[in-house]
């Protein structure tokens, strides 16, 4: 989970304070729920999705800029000395990432390197 440093939801952090704010969503598919949000419901709670994205290499750009906070890869967050990153406050299980390409380049030999890189690295 991550957010800018200096972000207003830092002090007490928890679940109510975490649901204060609204979320950055990151869906390809351009939905504005996920499976994380049926486990809010199942406890009673909901959380405010201030903003659907494609792409996760968007969202500490917009971290920055706002009071949003987004769950995202803690990798990704670290390599921002403005921003931070705080364990949910609820367990929550992990969730696939996907790699996608034009199926006329399927046989790209550079392409398949660079997605094994990519999934070597994200493992």
């Amino acid at each position: 989970m991550g957010m800018r440093l200096g972000h207003p939801a830092i002090e007490g952090f928890g679940l109510d304070r975490w649901l204060a704010f609204p979320h950055i969503l990151v869906s390809g598919k351009g939905e504005t729920r996920s499976p994380f949000d049926s486990e809010l419901a199942r406890i009673g709670r909901s959380r405010r999705i201030g903003l659907v994205v494609p792409s996760f290499i968007m969202v500490p750009g917009l971290l920055q800029e706002t009071n949003m906070i987004a769950m995202l890869p803690s990798r990704l967050v670290a390599v921002r000395p403005d921003q931070i990153s705080l364990p949910l406050p609820i367990p929550v299980a992990g969730f696939p990432l996907h790699l996608g390409w034009h199926r006329r380049r399927t046989k790209d030999k550079g392409l398949r390197h660079v997605a094994g890189l990519l999934a070597q690295l994200l493992n």
